[in-house]
């Protein structure tokens, strides 16, 4: 979900800032304005197809002045758009084309949310935009221990959304996205998450399934102290005016306990008495759980409120 987010800003920004300009003018202002709260962005090429209506951002890459650090890393970012919608006020973008690109998603996270939100401010005072398919195929993507528990790396990823835009769907969820990622070794993600980028607040409906994936990911958030052992999941969960609800079922297969009563308040008794390395026979472990709740803070975003729904899904979910 958080590469559409990333996505969306980029093509946003390209959008507002390029009128078909000179390609050296276009590579300027989409620096320009992909730039700030603590992030530059530099731009190798601009192709611009002036009859199709094509531009195409080449090596674009989004860094941390501080550390370096690259938030992106985009061979190219191919945008087509509708050249008949522009007298009308409206711009319509046929599709967005960003393969193979590389998300890191390990800095800092405050910061990040705000570079995002400023973008997202600005686009919603921008003419009426509609984007109507992004794709991002074969994309990596580096997410932190802070968001799932430990370091990984979910490659190749895969995303395909529709109808995103910049004026709000009075209640309705407009865009929707199919994310599939592979999460080594031998995991599966896929997810369909329905937003609407341009409401005031947070809100969403996710459908999220995990396969056979390393438990160590998930461990941490399921408040259990393993080092083997994996994981399947399923969760559905919906967030409108500040209150979430949902359902989620967690199977852990093969666990291996850190130490005796690692498992204290997170697994079934007979099975922690059992102690420190008695876990590879344990087979197959089944939790399933309602959860909901209500998220106070006014100014969340839509990546913060996604968090705080998937800790507490992930929190119920711990076997007891």
């Amino acid at each position: 979900m958080r590469i559409l987010l990333v996505i969306a800003t980029v093509v946003i920004a390209l959008l507002l800032v390029a009128g078909f300009a000179l390609p050296g003018e276009v590579a300027r202002r989409v620096e320009t304005s992909l730039g700030g709260e603590g992030y530059a962005a530099e731009v190798g090429g601009v192709s611009i197809g002036w009859f199709e209506g094509r531009v195409t951002l080449r090596d674009l890459r989004i860094e941390d002045t501080s550390s370096g650090q690259a938030l992106l890393q985009a061979p190219e970012v191919a945008v087509d758009v509708a050249l008949g919608s522009l007298p009308f006020g409206t711009i319509h973008v046929e599709s967005v084309q960003v393969p193979g690109a590389t998300l890191d998603l390990t800095g800092d996270q405050a910061q990040r949310e705000r570079w995002m939100q400023a973008r997202r401010e600005r686009f919603a005072e921008a003419p009426p935009v509609h984007v109507a398919r992004v794709e991002a195929k074969g994309a990596t993507v580096r997410l932190s221990a802070e968001q799932l528990g430990e370091d990984a790396v979910l490659a190749p990823t895969d995303l395909v959304a529709t109808d995103l835009g910049n004026r709000p769907g009075a209640g309705k969820l407009p865009t929707t996205a199919h994310i599939t990622a592979t999460v080594e070794p031998g995991g599966l993600l896929r997810a369909t998450f329905r937003t609407d980028p341009a409401s005031d607040r947070p809100i969403f409906a996710l459908d999220l399934q995990g396969t056979n994936l390393p438990l160590e990911l998930v461990g941490q958030q399921l408040g259990l102290e393993v080092t083997g052992g994996r994981a399947s999941l399923d969760l559905q969960a919906s967030l409108r005016e500040g209150a979430y609800e949902g359902e989620v079922q967690v199977d852990l297969e093969n666990v291996e306990l850190e130490e005796k009563g690692g498992f204290l308040g997170g697994l079934k008794a007979e099975v922690a008495e059992q102690g420190a390395g008695a876990a590879e026979g344990l087979g197959l472990l089944e939790s399933e759980s309602s959860f909901s709740g209500t998220i106070e803070d006014p100014d969340a975003t839509l990546g913060s409120a996604l968090r705080i729904v998937l800790k507490k899904a992930l929190q119920e979910a711990a076997p007891a």
